[in-house]
């Protein structure tokens, strides 16, 4: 499977009568657009469980991780599947996550339409009875809207495979970016 990524930014500008988020294209949209439609996303899936992505050498390790969040969210979870199994016990005791989603598929095309997941996590040492603490909600949606004619399928293996795990990036905070700070000033 060859995924070119169409993506946008946006962030919270505001809240609406009814307490909704108000949402606006982030600065850095049109950039980080570019730099996700850069590179296709070159994935091989075996199996259930089995997925490797084949990124270019330049790939950012950043867009990378995006691009493996877009292929985690668009794998169906099997229904038996215990979503607790690959959490080490110890973070279990400390964060309690539950996620739901939600999918349309094109039952002609065989192909997943739409997809929206919502993750909730909870630090339950910073909570009262497990509810009402330090929470961190999640959310995506993804859409297809548009299918190319050509067909990638066949592709060069011979690359770096990389997993579906998250890698480490290096923190670049305002505070560590010279030029980012100084523009968060002006």
């Amino acid at each position: 499977m060859d995924l070119r990524a169409l993506a946008s930014l946006s962030e919270v500008v505001d809240t609406d009568a009814d307490g909704n988020p108000v949402f606006r294209p982030a600065p850095s949209s049109d950039a980080f657009a570019a730099e996700m439609e850069k590179y296709p996303l070159k994935v091989v899936v075996e199996g259930v469980y089995n997925v490797k992505l084949y990124p270019e050498d330049a790939e950012t390790t950043t867009i990378l991780n995006i691009k493996r969040g877009i292929i985690s969210a668009l794998a169906v979870p099997l229904l038996e599947e215990d979503k607790n199994k690959n959490m080490h016990y110890l973070l279990a005791q400390l964060i309690r996550s539950s996620q739901t989603c939600n999918y349309k598929f094109d039952n002609e095309n065989k192909h997943m339409t739409f997809g929206s997941c919502t993750e909730n996590h909870i630090l339950v040492p910073f909570s009262h009875k497990g509810q009402y603490g330090v929470t961190n909600v999640g959310k995506q949606q993804l859409t297809l809207l548009t299918i190319s004619a050509h067909n990638d399928r066949v592709f060069d293996i011979s690359g770096n495979a990389k997993g579906l795990r998250i890698e480490a990036v290096e923190d670049r905070t305002v505070m560590q970016d010279r030029d980012a700070g100084l523009t968060l000033l002006r």
